[in-house]
């Protein structure tokens, strides 16, 4: 499933992972959801430690004794955020060939599915 040598996600990669969600999310998010990633993109260039990134209970955490005073759907939102694009990354880096292969395969067979209900063909 994993290939055989891991690679640590780097402050690069994680942080223009979080300035390429912040410029997505720009481009028609919502102000709530702009002001979630750019919170996040903030507490990712503060940091140098990412191994917290794997738990999602541990960036709960973190996040709300980094953030001190947001609201509680605020920390869960920012923690999902972080959470997610890393795990996202740690795997695009750190998935075998045949499993990335097959990941790829499925995402096209549910826009197929998707499409006849939607009534949008790609």
């Amino acid at each position: 499933m994993y290939r055989d040598d891991l690679q640590e996600v780097s402050k690069d990669e994680f942080v223009k992972r979080m300035e390429d969600n912040l410029a997505f999310i720009s481009s028609g998010g919502t102000d709530y959801r702009r002001e979630t990633a750019r919170i996040s993109l903030e507490i990712v260039v503060e940091l140098n430690d990412f191994s917290i990134f794997d738990n999602r209970q541990k960036v709960k955490i973190f996040v709300k004794s980094k953030l001190a005073g947001l609201d509680e759907e605020r920390y869960d939102d920012v923690t999902e955020s972080l959470y997610h694009q890393y795990r996202d990354l740690y795997l695009d880096k750190n998935l075998s060939e045949a499993v990335q292969e097959e990941l790829i395969k499925r995402k096209k067979k549910r826009r197929v599915i998707f499409s006849h209900v939607s009534g949008k063909i790609d």
